[in-house]
């Protein structure tokens, strides 16, 4: 399990449906007919109950807010509003809901960014009905769910962006030299200052900051001084 979520929600949807409790979801589309595909198979599902659609970013993020429902499945995108937005936006008006993209395409750089924003699943319009329901049961239970076709993104990846909503970024596969490292890069100095600073050449610095960016899943530096702030590592 990659974050449990609080007790009340911990059910899978066959719990959920055994107990007389229903899981509102809210579906939000670009397309109508995606939004009225989906409403279908959401209703005829024991224990989940669409509780509102939306056709606009904005408009979905105001029934998360009044509704707080328990699954948010959106598009990657909409007009007005880009999908690591609207994902933002949904978890600080109702941090307890779960998101889950329901996207036709899955670019490495797309996918990261939404789960790095707090997406609990990434599911393909192409798959199977099946394996949207997976996606919607393990987000309930808790789970994070990867795509299999979103291979392309390493799972421990994702795994370690569950992990860093608790700050805890992988911080222990890090050696005595890449920590070092680590902190001068977040305190914004150089690669070549860095190489002077430790005694060693340039290459080996680099080569450091790339492992570093991989073991701690950040895809920038800027990131790095993120991370680094979070598990008090530097200060600002």
């Amino acid at each position: 399990m990659w974050g449990a979520l609080p007790r009340v929600l911990a059910f899978s949807i066959k719990e959920r449906s055994l107990r007389g409790a229903m899981a509102g979801v809210v579906i939000a589309d670009r397309v109508r007919v995606v939004i009225q595909g989906l409403s279908g198979i959401v209703r005829n599902h024991p224990g989940l109950r669409v509780v509102g659609q939306a056709e606009r970013g904005h408009a979905a993020i105001r029934l998360v807010r009044e509704l707080k429902p328990d699954i948010l499945v959106m598009d990657k995108s909409f007009p007005d509003l880009s999908g690591k937005a609207a994902v933002l936006q949904a978890l600080r008006v109702s941090p307890e809901t779960r998101v889950i993209i329901f996207a036709v395409r899955s670019q490495a750089e797309d996918v990261l960014e939404l789960y790095r924003a707090g997406v609990s699943a990434y599911v393909l319009k192409e798959a199977p009905v099946s394996e949207l329901l997976d996606a919607v049961d393990a987000a309930i239970r808790g789970d994070g769910y990867i795509n299999p076709k979103a291979s392309l993104i390493p799972r421990r990846y994702v795994k370690m962006l569950f992990k860093d909503k608790r700050f805890k970024v992988g911080m222990e596969d890090l050696g005595h030299r890449e920590r070092e490292v680590f902190r001068l890069l977040a305190e914004g100095k150089s690669v070549s200052d860095i190489a002077d600073l430790m005694g060693t050449s340039k290459k080996t610095v680099e080569s450091q900051k790339y492992k570093i960016m991989e073991k701690l899943c950040a895809c920038t530096v800027a990131d790095l001084t993120r991370i680094a702030v979070r598990r008090n590592v530097i200060k600002l």
